[in-house]
C-alpha cells in the first residue's frame, strides 16, 4: 500500500519535472531563434550600409568596366567574411553608364544587398549645339517668332545617345497619380508605351529623364521647375500652349513643337522644329551637363 502511494506520488513528479524541461528547452529554443533573428537584422543593415558607402564612394564619377572587388571585410557578430563588389556597363556609344553595387555575406547564400545608378553625359556635340543657342534641327518653321536668330542652329543629323540601353534597367511605367501626389522619384523612366505619353497639367516635380520610344507632349499650361530630359526614340515631342520647363533637354528623332506661350530655359534637338506662337525661350548649358540618379534598389 505504501509502495503504491509513492508510485502515484512520484509520477505527477515525473511529469512535473518533463514539463519543466520541456518549458527550458522551449524557452531555449525561442532565445536562439531571437538571437539568430537579431544576428539576421544586424547583417542586413550592414550589407545595406557597406551598399551605401561604397556608393557614395565610387559612383558620382564613371567606372572603368567590368566588375571590381571594392572592399573584403568581416560582419559582427561571428567575424563572417563580406565582399562588396562594383559592375560598370556602358552603351556601346559610352554615353550612358550602369553601376550596381553587391554586398554579400559569404556564409549565407540569401543575405544580398544591391544598389544602382545610372549616368547618362550627352556628348560633346550636343554640349558645343547647346553652347550656340536653344535650338538645333535640320529644319525650322516659325522663325520669326524667334526673339534672336542665333538662338537656332541647323544641323545635318539627329544623333541620340542609344537611349535603349536603359530598357530592363529601369522603371518602364510612370504612375501618374503617384507622381501627381508625391512628384518624381529622381530616377529615370524607360517607357514601354505604344500611345504618346501625356504629361499632366500639374506638370511633374523633381529632376528626371523620361524616354518615350513614341511621343510625348505636355498639357497646356503645365511646369516643370526642376530638370527634366524628355527624350522621344521614334516619334515627336509637343510643348503645348503655356509649358513652362525651368531647365530642360528635348530631344526627339522625329519634330519638336513648341507652342504659343511656352517657357523654356535649355536646349531642344530634333529632326524638325516648329514654332506656333511667341514663346520665351533662354539657352542653359546646364540642360546638357551629364545627369545622374540617386541609388535606387529597382531590380
Amino acid at each position: 500500500m505504501i509502495y503504491s502511494v509513492k508510485g502515484s506520488i512520484s509520477l505527477p513528479c515525473l511529469l512535473a519535472a518533463l514539463l519543466l524541461a520541456l518549458s527550458a528547452q522551449l524557452s531555449l529554443l525561442y532565445a536562439v531563434r531571437g538571437y539568430e533573428s537579431e544576428k539576421d537584422f544586424l547583417r542586413e543593415q550592414q550589407l545595406r550600409l557597406l551598399c551605401s558607402s561604397v556608393l557614395q564612394a565610387i559612383g558620382q564619377e564613371p567606372r572603368p568596366p567590368g566588375r571590381q572587388v571594392c572592399y573584403e571585410g568581416e560582419l559582427q557578430p561571428d567575424s563572417e567574411p563580406v565582399t562588396v563588389t562594383s559592375e560598370s556597363i556602358y552603351s556601346s556609344d559610352g554615353f550612358i553608364d550602369y553601376l550596381k553595387v553587391t554586398a554579400a555575406a559569404a556564409n549565407h547564400a540569401g543575405a544580398v544587398q544591391r544598389l544602382h545608378r545610372i549616368r547618362v553625359s550627352f556628348g560633346p556635340q550636343m554640349q558645343a549645339l547647346a553652347a550656340k543657342g536653344v535650338l538645333a534641327g535640320r529644319s525650322l518653321t516659325g522663325g520669326e517668332y524667334l526673339q534672336q536668330a542665333a538662338l537656332y542652329t541647323s544641323i545635318e543629323e539627329v544623333r541620340l545617345p542609344q537611349m535603349s540601353f536603359l530598357r530592363n534597367k529601369c522603371p518602364s511605367v510612370l504612375n501618374k497619380k503617384a507622381v501627381a501626389e508625391v512628384g518624381l522619384s529622381a530616377r529615370f523612366y524607360y517607357l514601354k508605351n505604344n500611345n504618346s505619353l501625356l504629361l499632366g497639367r500639374e506638370g511633374l516635380h523633381g529632376p528626371t529623364m523620361i524616354v518615350n520610344p513614341y511621343s510625348i507632349t505636355t498639357a497646356k499650361g503645365s511646369y516643370y521647375p526642376d530638370r527634366l530630359v524628355l527624350i522621344s526614340e521614334n516619334g515627336n515631342i509637343k510643348l503645348s500652349a503655356g509649358t513652362r520647363l525651368a531647365q530642360a533637354l528635348v530631344l526627339a528623332k522625329g519634330m519638336v513643337t513648341i507652342c504659343e506661350g511656352c517657357q523654356l530655359n535649355g536646349f531642344v534637338m530634333a529632326d524638325k522644329i516648329v514654332i506656333e506662337g511667341k514663346a520665351d525661350l533662354t539657352p542653359d548649358t546646364g540642360a546638357v551637363e551629364p545627369m545622374l540618379t540617386p541609388y535606387f534598389n529597382y531590380l
